[in-house]
C-alpha cells in the first residue's frame, strides 16, 4: 500500500495531476498556485509520504453542469 502512496507522492505525478486540473481553475487561482508551484507541491508530497495531509471538510465551490447538477469543487490540493 505504501508503494501506490510513494506512486502518488512523487514529484512527476504531481506535475501530470497539476497539468490536469490548471484548466479548471480561475485565473487568479492558477496563478496564485503556479507562482510557487514547486514549493506547493513539495509540500503536498511531504505531507501525503508522511501521512499528515488531511483534505479540507467542504468543497470551496460548486461547477454547474449543463443538466443543473452542482458538482463540488474541491480545494486545488485535494
Amino acid at each position: 500500500m505504501y508503494e501506490l502512496l510513494e506512486q502518488v507522492a512523487a514529484f512527476p505525478n504531481l506535475i501530470l495531476a497539476w497539468d490536469t486540473v490548471k484548466g479548471r481553475l480561475q485565473d487568479q487561482t492558477r496563478q496564485s498556485f503556479a507562482w510557487h508551484m514547486e514549493d506547493h507541491l513539495l509540500d503536498l508530497s511531504d505531507a501525503l509520504l508522511a501521512q499528515t495531509y488531511v483534505p479540507r471538510e467542504a468543497p470551496i465551490g460548486y461547477h454547474s453542469t449543463s443538466s443543473g447538477k452542482k458538482i463540488p469543487v474541491p480545494c486545488l490540493e485535494d
